[in-house]
């Protein structure tokens, strides 16, 4: 199976290593400070997998969750609540942002077997 190597990083702070590990995989990143720009840019990698950070709220998320792409959700702090809710509606993985970085990457690596590679 062929593994997308697109991922769409929305409001994730590149300062905490989580992006430049992901580059350091062969990662390609398409960085977007907020969800301005999104869907335009899912129309330039439909086959990306979507790293998100949402603090204001999740009605942005919920809309990602309707696209053929994996959604992994990143927030401050867990909420079980939210957790379940979010991942019924079919976000691939949620973690909290001070999570350990390799499980988040393993978690990319994973959704990104969901997608076909770019032809």
């Amino acid at each position: 199976m062929t593994r997308s190597k697109s991922v769409i990083a929305v409001g994730v702070d590149p300062g905490n290593g989580l992006l430049a590990a992901l580059r350091g995989h062969g990662y390609q990143l398409v960085e977007l400070p907020t969800f301005e720009g999104l869907f335009p840019a899912l129309k330039r990698h439909p086959e990306a997998v979507i790293l998100v950070y949402d603090p204001a709220g999740q009605s942005a998320i919920r809309q990602l969750l309707d696209t053929a792409s994996p959604v992994i959700v990143l927030v401050d702090r867990s909420d079980f609540d939210q957790y379940y809710e979010l991942m019924c509606a079919g976000a691939f993985d949620y973690f909290e942002l001070d999570t350990d970085l390799q499980w988040i990457e393993h978690s990319v690596r994973c959704a990104s077997v969901q997608v076909p590679a770019a032809a």
